[in-house]
């Protein structure tokens, strides 16, 4: 397998060579579907976003996720086809390289293989990822796996999974599981190995549900609960239905509503340590959100941004 080095997108924004903690960030990356789609980097409280990456015509890019210490972005990734006449018959978990290019690190078995949603461990050492498709799982089933990076292993661990969240600290994570047969999704608190301990809250009692991410301490999982509104739904489709973000304290299993907007959320990340803050990447635009006071700034009026994740090693105390 290729060594990937650390990016250059945050080089030319400006990084630190060596990354303070991540327990705030002050720049975040920003994925925009255009066409092609493209990746930028925004400086929080003002200013333009920077476009740092365009997917090549044909090709697209769906959720990504960064790694403050290595520096390494990483996304699901459909390339361009060969020719023309062929289409898209897949997609991979890749890692953006010096040069701009998506190289493959996950998910290569074949054509019809799609994978996802990619989280990276604590350390750095493994990406999470949802797999479907060909050499992955039955049709219509979603199987929560991981890859060591150093050698491209991948082990398929936890069936109909979807959406992985891991914990700052990398003791637990937690996904989204769903039922073969009802098709309700729950959200599962698990071990940093893929093994369920318990689940949190269920789409029976709030609503469909998704999307989660920890807080920065890790002591609360936020995540979106959908409205029901079959006007909204049928207008937007499945997945671009509207909700807002929720909360439980992992402790007490208390739950709360955290934002109020009522418009499609497509992803959120927290930032802010002790007093953390959502930035929310919405239909009205990228929106950071005070969770203590519920006020709402709009960073970057768009409806382009579908994905979000902190710019690699730009964090500051």
């Amino acid at each position: 397998m290729k060594r990937i080095s650390p990016i250059v997108l945050c080089l030319l924004a400006g990084c630190a060579v060596d990354p303070p903690p991540r327990d705030w960030a002050d720049r975040a990356l920003l994925l925009h579907e255009r066409g092609p789609p493209v990746v930028t980097a925004l400086e929080l409280g003002g200013g333009e976003p920077t476009t740092v990456f365009e997917v090549p015509s044909l090709g697209f890019a769906y959720e990504l996720d960064s790694h403050p210490m290595s520096r390494q972005l990483a996304m699901a990734y459909t390339p361009p086809p060969k020719a023309a006449e062929d289409g898209w018959d897949r997609s991979f978990i890749g890692l953006l390289d010096d040069g701009g290019v998506v190289q493959p690190v996950a998910c290569e078995l074949g054509a019809d293989t799609w994978c996802f949603y990619p989280q990276w461990s604590a350390d750095g050492s493994h990406l999470w990822f949802v797999g479907t498709g060909e050499g992955y799982a039955s049709e219509g089933e979603h199987v929560l796996s991981r890859v060591r990076i150093a050698d491209g292993v991948e082990e398929q661990l936890v069936p109909w999974a979807t959406e992985p969240a891991v914990s700052p600290a990398g003791e637990v994570m937690a996904w989204v599981a769903v039922d073969s047969d009802s098709g309700v999704r729950s959200l599962v608190l698990g071990t940093s190995e893929g093994e369920a301990l318990r689940t949190l809250v269920s789409s029976e009692s709030l609503g469909d549900l998704g999307r989660p991410v920890f807080s920065p301490d890790g002591a609360m999982l936020y995540f979106v609960v959908l409205v029901d509104d079959p006007s909204e739904s049928a207008l937007h489709g499945l997945h671009d239905r509207p909700g807002d973000w929720w909360r439980i304290d992992l402790d007490s299993d208390e739950v709360e509503q955290v934002s109020f907007s009522g418009t499609i959320q497509y992803d959120g990340v927290l930032g802010g340590g002790d007093d953390p803050w959502l930035m929310m990447a919405t239909r009205e635009g990228v929106v950071r959100l005070d969770t203590a006071t519920g006020e709402e700034v709009v960073e970057l009026q768009t409806r382009e941004v579908r994905a979000l994740t902190w710019c690699p090693s730009l964090t500051s105390r």
